[in-house]
Parts: structure tokens; sequence; C-alpha cells
């Protein structure tokens, strides 16, 4: 028996939303003019929600690609999370992302080295727009 990969992935956000869903009503929703701190979590649930929901029914109409683990690609994955953290943690978020998408990016099959720096500047200026214009207070540098 193949299982379908689509439909693997459309579960797994199905789950994804339901857990976070589920943790967002046990916080204040307020109201949409004065939003509480589990309207955010809870509107990115149901949105993610939907999405899953899509996916799934697209497993029933279009014949999607058989899912295959492949440990590497697991490993390296992991691998980049984990530097992520470490390097977070003891230098800074900036070396942190960098390091993380490069290991990560290398896990696929077209893997190219400018695409890896791109996404790495992107997700760089996106942490530090969250840094100056939300006041999050994240290790940047």
């Amino acid at each position: 028996m193949t299982i379908n990969r689509d439909l693997v992935k459309g579960l797994s956000l199905l789950a994804i939303a339901l857990f976070f869903g589920l943790q967002a009503n046990s916080y204040p929703l307020g109201t949409l003019g004065r939003a509480g701190p589990g309207m955010f979590p809870l509107v990115v649930s149901a949105l993610l929600f939907l999405v899953g929901s899509a996916i799934v029914v697209r497993t029933r109409i279009v014949r999607g690609d058989r899912l295959e683990f492949k440990a590497r690609n697991i490993a390296l994955v992991a691998a980049g999370l984990l530097s992520f953290v470490l390097l977070s943690g003891y230098v800074n978020m900036l070396v942190g992302l960098t390091v993380m998408v490069l290991i990560s990016s290398y896990a696929a099959s077209d893997f190219k080295l400018s695409r890896a720096l791109a996404l790495s500047a992107v997700l760089a200026c996106v942490a530090l727009a969250m840094k100056l214009g939300l006041g999050l207070q994240l290790p940047l540098y």
C-alpha cells in the first residue's frame, strides 16, 4: 500500500491547526476591535485548518506522489533546527538563522547556495523588522 504524500501533509496541517487552536481557547479572545492574546493564534489556526482541509480534499481528486522517508533529509533538517537553537543562544540569532537555512536547504534535491543565502537574508530582514517595528526582544546581534 502506498501512502499519498499530499494526504500526509494535509493531515499534519490539520493536526497542528487543531493543537494550536485548542491552545488558543485557553487565552481570552477579546473582540475584533480589541483583540485579546488568543485571537491571533486562533485566526492563524483557522486559516491553517482551511489550507489543510483543501489539501486533503484535493488528494481525493488529484493523484499525488508516493511518500518516501529519507533519513538523510530528516537528519539535516533536525541538525538545522538544533544549530539554530544553539547558535541563537550562544552567539546570536542572525548567525543561527543563516546556519539553519544553509543546513536545512542542503536537504533539497536542487540545493543552490545563492537561493539559501537569499532566504537567509529575507529571514534576517523579517526578524529585524519584528525587533524594530514590533519591539520584540530578539537576540539578533
